[in-house]
Protein backbone atom coordinates (compact mmCIF):
# COMPACT_ATOMS: atom_id res chain seq x y z
CA UNK A 1 0.00 0.00 0.00
CA UNK A 2 2.84 2.26 0.94
CA UNK A 3 4.13 2.32 -2.49
CA UNK A 4 0.92 2.72 -4.40
CA UNK A 5 0.29 6.05 -2.41
CA UNK A 6 3.84 6.78 -1.87
CA UNK A 7 3.77 6.86 -6.25
CA UNK A 8 2.68 10.16 -7.68
CA UNK A 9 0.80 8.63 -10.98
CA UNK A 10 -1.12 6.50 -8.62
CA UNK A 11 -1.90 8.96 -5.53
CA UNK A 12 -5.09 10.50 -7.61
CA UNK A 13 -6.46 7.27 -7.36
CA UNK A 14 -6.10 5.90 -4.16
CA UNK A 15 -7.49 9.35 -3.15
CA UNK A 16 -10.79 9.29 -5.29
CA UNK A 17 -11.17 5.69 -4.36
CA UNK A 18 -10.78 5.91 -0.67
CA UNK A 19 -12.60 9.97 -0.17
CA UNK A 20 -15.10 10.57 -3.65
CA UNK A 21 -17.58 9.36 -1.52
CA UNK A 22 -18.55 8.81 1.70
CA UNK A 23 -20.08 5.45 1.11
CA UNK A 24 -16.14 3.88 1.32
CA UNK A 25 -15.94 4.78 4.80
CA UNK A 26 -17.78 2.93 7.84
CA UNK A 27 -21.06 5.01 8.15
CA UNK A 28 -20.83 3.86 12.09
CA UNK A 29 -17.69 6.09 12.45
CA UNK A 30 -19.15 9.48 10.78
CA UNK A 31 -21.33 12.13 12.56
CA UNK A 32 -22.42 14.70 9.99
CA UNK A 33 -20.97 18.50 11.14
CA UNK A 34 -23.34 21.07 10.66
CA UNK A 35 -22.88 24.20 8.11
CA UNK A 36 -22.08 26.58 11.11
CA UNK A 37 -18.81 24.77 11.63
CA UNK A 38 -15.05 26.42 12.07
CA UNK A 39 -11.98 25.35 11.43
CA UNK A 40 -11.55 26.31 15.52
CA UNK A 41 -14.83 24.25 16.85
CA UNK A 42 -13.92 21.25 14.53
CA UNK A 43 -10.29 21.55 15.85
CA UNK A 44 -11.83 21.36 19.50
CA UNK A 45 -13.50 18.23 18.87
CA UNK A 46 -10.48 16.60 17.09
CA UNK A 47 -8.18 17.61 19.85
CA UNK A 48 -7.74 17.17 23.52
CA UNK A 49 -7.45 19.71 26.20
CA UNK A 50 -3.98 21.39 25.55
CA UNK A 51 -3.18 18.56 22.60
CA UNK A 52 -0.61 19.43 20.67
CA UNK A 53 -2.93 19.28 17.30
CA UNK A 54 -1.36 17.91 14.57
CA UNK A 55 -2.68 16.18 11.73
CA UNK A 56 -1.55 14.35 8.63
CA UNK A 57 -3.76 15.50 5.66
CA UNK A 58 -4.75 13.32 2.66
CA UNK A 59 -6.41 14.94 0.10
CA UNK A 60 -6.74 16.19 -3.60
CA UNK A 61 -5.61 19.28 -2.76
CA UNK A 62 -1.51 19.41 -3.67
CA UNK A 63 -0.42 22.23 -1.53
CA UNK A 64 -1.18 20.31 1.49
CA UNK A 65 -1.56 16.65 0.51
CA UNK A 66 0.95 13.57 2.18
CA UNK A 67 1.71 16.51 4.78
CA UNK A 68 1.62 16.92 8.49
CA UNK A 69 0.47 20.07 9.57
CA UNK A 70 -0.85 22.03 12.68
CA UNK A 71 -4.04 20.91 12.80
CA UNK A 72 -5.64 24.84 12.61
CA UNK A 73 -3.49 25.42 9.60
CA UNK A 74 -4.44 22.18 7.75
CA UNK A 75 -8.05 22.57 8.83
CA UNK A 76 -8.57 26.08 7.34
CA UNK A 77 -6.66 25.52 4.31
CA UNK A 78 -9.43 22.22 3.28
CA UNK A 79 -12.59 23.20 4.59
CA UNK A 80 -15.60 24.48 2.55
CA UNK A 81 -13.39 23.80 -0.21
CA UNK A 82 -15.66 20.92 -1.52
CA UNK A 83 -12.61 18.78 -2.23
CA UNK A 84 -11.98 14.91 -1.56
CA UNK A 85 -10.41 15.27 2.13
CA UNK A 86 -9.38 13.92 5.41
CA UNK A 87 -7.55 15.47 7.60
CA UNK A 88 -6.41 13.21 10.30
CA UNK A 89 -5.12 13.81 13.82
CA UNK A 90 -2.61 12.05 15.10
CA UNK A 91 -3.10 12.48 18.78
CA UNK A 92 -6.49 11.40 19.28
CA UNK A 93 -6.68 9.52 15.89
CA UNK A 94 -10.07 10.86 15.11
CA UNK A 95 -10.39 13.17 11.47
CA UNK A 96 -12.27 15.40 9.90
CA UNK A 97 -13.76 14.65 6.10
CA UNK A 98 -15.08 16.38 3.42
CA UNK A 99 -16.05 15.08 -0.43
CA UNK A 100 -16.37 17.36 -3.52
CA UNK A 101 -20.32 17.71 -2.53
CA UNK A 102 -19.14 19.65 0.56
CA UNK A 103 -20.73 17.17 2.68
CA UNK A 104 -18.28 17.51 6.39
CA UNK A 105 -18.11 15.05 8.50
CA UNK A 106 -15.94 14.04 11.85
CA UNK A 107 -14.50 10.68 11.81
CA UNK A 108 -14.08 8.11 15.59
CA UNK A 109 -13.75 4.96 15.62
CA UNK A 110 -17.05 3.25 15.22
CA UNK A 111 -18.06 1.14 18.76
CA UNK A 112 -18.21 -2.16 18.72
Amino acid sequence: MHGFAANPKRRSDLIDGMLHDRRALDPRALTELPSTSTPATVRAMLTKPRGKGIAHVISDIAEVDGRDLPLDEALTAVMGRQRDTLVFALETQHAYYENHEGEQFLLKPAKR
